[in-house]
């Protein structure tokens, strides 16, 4: 048998004088179809196993079965409602239908009475769906955190974000925590965002102030809002003008500062980020205050001096530009290329955006790489070096080359 853990419910509502105490067992997962998404869409939605008696009185919904006797229970909410309840969905109204129309959808959540002490809430966006940002600024609709600690960044998003996630830490706040929505005129929109509260002692937890945190050896991580190809939008419409934005491209939003975390799993020392340029093009854009591009856009760039307004952090390394390479010497800037994290310390991938401009984003794979005698090939990027042979060229020409010594490298990353 489990450890049950228990829900109160005061008051209960055929009788106030009393107090209804739900059983509530292990998690659960049900995968399951998106209605209204093209016939391969599934998502999982993660539940708690109560009882079919306990789940409804709980105001939840069965999705599927739990054992012998018990369902598989989640608690969908949508606007003005409370929970308490773990495995809350917060959903538009009428969801999975789509919602068309100005709102400031709001729901409110409190600690769950089943759990001890909370230090994380967990968003998953199974489903997100609202109106795109305008020059990367969610002017139109966006979706807005409050209530989390004082230091832990969770910033506003719009436009599409189904299955991304994002982690806050509140365990120096009491709640209640607010999830808001706010629209502003027609568009198509559809969210359901799982919350899931996790307990300071649950091994889940994410490392603090990472907003996003993935575990296993291998895996996609993207921008928020990125897609792959330009769309057609006839929605969303500039606030200034009134008028449609027609072909928008998708793109990042303005004014990001956050961590990506990712776990070191067991016998893996070094990680790979690579891309696939011909499905997932990467493009982080740099423009000055003159509106003059710090380099040529069209190729990779790297560093403090070509990277010095919107970049991702590898490694601690800049890069942006529409290729990721870390520019070592015979390595083509037209062209991807893999780059290694070779860090004792955690796997942590560090975006920022400026205020101004904007471009695609990127989604990058990551690959760990097992410990032991480091396995390198021609024109991978280690170090802030570029291995051609036998040896490792420095991305500088005043640097000396650096030797590999028994799987060793000992050169550092100078920067420039």
């Amino acid at each position: 048998m489990y450890n049950s853990k228990f829900a109160i419910i005061r008051p209960n509502q055929q009788n106030p004088h009393l107090c209804f105490i739900g059983f509530a067992g292990p998690a659960c997962t049900v995968t399951s179809l998106i209605p209204g998404t093209p016939s391969a869409t599934t998502s999982s939605m993660m539940g708690t196993c109560y009882s079919s008696i306990s789940c409804r009185t709980l105001g939840g919904v069965a999705i599927g079965k739990c054992g012998v006797s018990n369902v598989c229970c989640v608690f969908p909410r949508t606007c003005d409602a409370v929970s308490a309840m773990n495995s809350t969905y917060f959903t538009n109204p009428a969801y999975p239908s789509p919602y068309n129309g100005t709102t400031s959808c709001t729901l409110t959540v409190n600690r769950a009475a089943s759990l001890f002490k909370i230090c994380q809430l967990r968003l998953d966006f199974v489903d997100f769906e609202i109106n795109r940002p305008v020059m990367g600024n969610c002017d139109v609709d966006r979706f807005v955190v409050s209530g989390q600690n004082s230091n832990s960044f969770v910033p506003p998003i719009c436009g599409r974000n189904s299955g991304t996630h994002m982690y806050m830490d509140v365990d120096g706040a009491q709640g209640p925590f607010i999830f808001r929505v706010i629209t502003n005129g027609p568009g198509y929109r559809r969210w359901n965002i799982q919350i899931t509260q996790i307990e300071c002692t649950n091994p889940s937890k994410a490392p603090s102030n990472c907003l996003q945190y993935y575990t296993g050896p291998s895996g996609a991580f993207s921008s928020f809002n990125y897609e792959t190809s330009q769309f057609q939008d006839f929605s969303s419409t500039n606030p200034s003008s009134g008028q449609s934005q027609g072909i928008l491209d998708a793109t990042y939003l303005n004014g990001l500062d956050y961590a990506i975390c990712f776990r070191k799993e067991n016998g893996f020392c070094t990680q790979s980020y690579s891309v696939n340029s011909t499905f997932t093009p990467f493009e982080i854009v740099n423009i000055g205050p003159n509106n003059s591009p710090t380099f040529d856009q069209s190729v990779a760039g790297a560093g403090l001096i070509r990277c010095a307004y919107d970049y991702i952090q590898l490694n601690g390394v800049r890069f942006c530009g529409s290729r990721l390479n870390l520019l070592g010497i015979n390595q083509n800037a037209n062209q991807d290329a893999p780059v290694v994290d070779t860090g004792t310390g955690p796997f942590i991938a560090r975006f920022v955006s400026d205020a101004r401009n904007v471009g695609r984003g990127f989604r990058l794979s990551f690959q760990q790489n097992p410990c032991g005698p480091m396995s390198i090939q021609r024109g991978d990027h280690i170090n802030g070096c570029t291995f051609i042979g036998s040896k490792l060229e420095s991305k500088t020409s005043f640097e000396t080359e650096s030797w590999i010594h028994s799987g060793i490298i000992e050169r550092p990353w100078w920067g420039y």
